[in-house]
C-alpha cells in the first residue's frame, strides 16, 4: 500500500496578502503565523475570501520560519542534495519541521512555475539538538541549479 501525504499551501499572512492568489475550488491555504485558513472557490482572490471556521487550541508556541536554498549543482546535476539550516537554538529531536517548495518562490536558476511543477521531495534527514537541522531534497530526475525551500517549526 502506498503512503499518501496531503500538504496544504501555507505561508505567512503577509505573503498571502501581497501575492493575493486565487485558490482552486476546494483548495486550502494556511497562514503559518496566525494558524488561520481560507478555502478557495476558483475565482475569488485571497484578500476577498473569508477565513475558515476551525482553529486549534491557543497555546504558547513560538513559531520559527525561514527559507533555505537547495543546490543540485551545475550540469550534469544530481538527483539528491542536502542543506543544513543552522542557528536553531530551540530545536529538539522530537520537533516536527514542515517543509515546502512554493510556487510563489523563485531563484536565479528557476522561476515560480518551475518551483511548482518540478517533482522534488524534501524531508528533514537529521536534527542536531539546539543548533540545526538538515534538509534532504531528491527527485527522480537529474536536476541542476537552486530551489528555495520554506521551513517552519514550533517550540
Amino acid at each position: 500500500m502506498a503512503n499518501i501525504q496531503i500538504l496544504f499551501r501555507r505561508d505567512p499572512a503577509a505573503t498571502w496578502t501581497s501575492a493575493n492568489p486565487i485558490l482552486g475550488s476546494g483548495e486550502m491555504g494556511i497562514e503559518t503565523d496566525t494558524s488561520l485558513f481560507k478555502i478557495g472557490d476558483g475565482v475569488t482572490a485571497w484578500n476577498s475570501l473569508p477565513y475558515g471556521g476551525l482553529q486549534g487550541p491557543a497555546g504558547s508556541l513560538t513559531e520559527h520560519t525561514g527559507t533555505a536554498t537547495i543546490d543540485f549543482g551545475a550540469a550534469p546535476g544530481t538527483n539528491t542534495t542536502t542543506v543544513t539550516v543552522t542557528g536553531q537554538t530551540g530545536i529538539q529531536t522530537t520537533t516536527t519541521v514542515d517543509l515546502s517548495i512554493s510556487g510563489m518562490d523563485s531563484t536565479a536558476d528557476h522561476n515560480t512555475v518551475e518551483h511548482t511543477i518540478i517533482p522534488i521531495t524534501v524531508r528533514v534527514s537529521a536534527i542536531s539538538v539546539g543548533s540545526s537541522f538538515t534538509i534532504t531534497a531528491s527527485s527522480e530526475y537529474r536536476l541542476t541549479g537552486t530551489f528555495k525551500v520554506r521551513w517552519t517549526w514550533n517550540s
